[in-house]
């Protein structure tokens, strides 16, 4: 009878072992996924063409994984679009700008699924659909001058950059320096 007893609470603690450990890995991984906001620009690229380097301006938060650059950035109100694959739709979110994340990973962290396309498309200011193009020019005269996430969708994946929409007062170095 001791004999049953042993192998049976033998058999308990391994389950709760089993049980406890999948539990673990199921938080780690939902931790991977990201738990920044849809709203969030840690930091911009800024080029005035499709041929310049961009100049990196704080940790941006951004996954483009070279599908398709932004510029110029920051605008005056026309914004460009280039990619060497078919964009089918664009989403462009008002955004604010942080220095939190300053020393985060970003190309650890960040993937096509980061966000929920739904979401993006209800929190979306503009939004372009049933595209097949790739290069675009977007009219954001529309909308307040600051900061925003423009997400694209290629071949059924999510990437998405920062933009700085200025007014024509604005002197580049005031957002140089806010970034240093």
């Amino acid at each position: 009878m001791n004999f049953k007893f042993l192998k049976l609470t033998a058999l308990i603690i391994t389950l709760i072992s089993i049980v406890s450990c999948s539990s673990d890995n199921e938080s780690s991984n939902s931790k991977i996924r990201t738990d920044f906001d849809i709203d969030i620009v840690s930091g911009i690229n800024i080029r005035n063409s499709d041929l310049a380097t961009p100049t990196q301006l704080g940790n941006p938060n951004i996954f483009t994984d070279e599908r398709f650059i932004v510029y110029p950035n920051p605008t005056l109100g026309m914004l460009a679009l280039k990619s060497n694959f078919d964009i089918s739709d664009i989403y462009i979110i008002s955004a604010q700008a942080t220095k939190s994340y300053q020393q985060t990973d970003f190309t650890s962290i960040l993937t096509s699924e980061s966000y929920n396309e739904s979401v993006i498309a209800s929190n979306a200011e503009i939004k372009i659909t049933d595209l097949t193009a790739t290069n675009l020019n977007i009219n954001l005269n529309e909308l307040s001058h600051g900061y925003y996430k423009v997400f694209v969708k290629i071949n059924g994946k999510l990437y998405w950059d920062n933009i700085y929409f200025q007014d024509n007062n604005l002197d580049i170095d005031t957002l140089i320096n806010y970034w240093n």
